[in-house]
């Protein structure tokens, strides 16, 4: 038995598993469930094996640590915010961290820090196959965000109130796809005598509807 469990991971050759919890992670044998490694740390929020299996990360109240993933050897620790969740780059060069103060992309060779993406809270990340984009969510939507330059790209997908969903297109600069009553949410800025005004969503033209499932 463990404490209550805030996050799992399976290593990418599939031997093994981790488990995050209030007393560190532990390192399991996925075959027989046998304890493999036990290692003491900080309430772990989030746990992510590097792409060859060697090493893991492990995210909490204090930043980032990398741990051996053999020998249970402390490589590195970032000491940031409290870190909500880690991702490893598909190629193993870089990790994402995220959290209060947005996204944080590292060099996993040496825990420099190579970019910060101040953004609102942002609870998860995850990279794209191609190591060239990673998702983050948070605060109500989902967006894809440039590896580079951390900006927007693609579609953001807001969750709305009640169920309703909107869909924006950053590189349009438009509104791409509404459920049919997602315009309730929406509106239009505008400076009329001085003062800023709250237009209805459809002022310039109909919302297009999001096909129904």
């Amino acid at each position: 038995t463990t404490t209550f469990v805030q996050s799992v991971a399976w290593s990418p050759d599939s031997t093994r598993y981790l488990t995050g919890s209030g007393d560190g992670v532990r390192q399991w044998d996925a075959a027989t469930g046998e304890l493999l490694h036990h290692t003491t740390t900080t309430f772990v929020r989030s746990v992510a094996w590097s792409p060859d299996s060697t090493r893991y990360l492990t995210s909490g109240d204090d930043g980032v640590r990398q741990w051996d993933a053999a020998t249970g050897e402390l490589l590195h620790h970032t000491d940031t915010d409290t870190v909500w969740s880690v991702a490893w780059s598909p190629d193993g060069t870089r990790y994402l961290t995220s959290g209060d103060g947005g996204v944080r992309q590292w060099d996993a060779a040496t825990g420099e820090l190579l970019h910060h993406t101040a953004t609102t809270f942002v609870r998860s990340v995850a990279w794209s196959p191609d190591g060239t984009r990673y998702l983050t969510s948070g605060d109500g939507c989902v967006q894809i965000r440039d590896v580079i330059t951390g900006s927007v790209c693609g579609v953001t997908i807001v969750l709305c109130p009640g169920g309703e969903v909107v869909v924006y297109d950053s590189s349009a600069n438009m509104v791409v796809g509404v459920t049919e009553q997602g315009w309730r949410w929406l509106g239009w800025s505008a400076l009329q005598d001085g003062h800023i005004e709250r237009l209805p969503a459809e002022t310039f033209g109909e919302l297009p509807l999001l096909p129904s499932s």
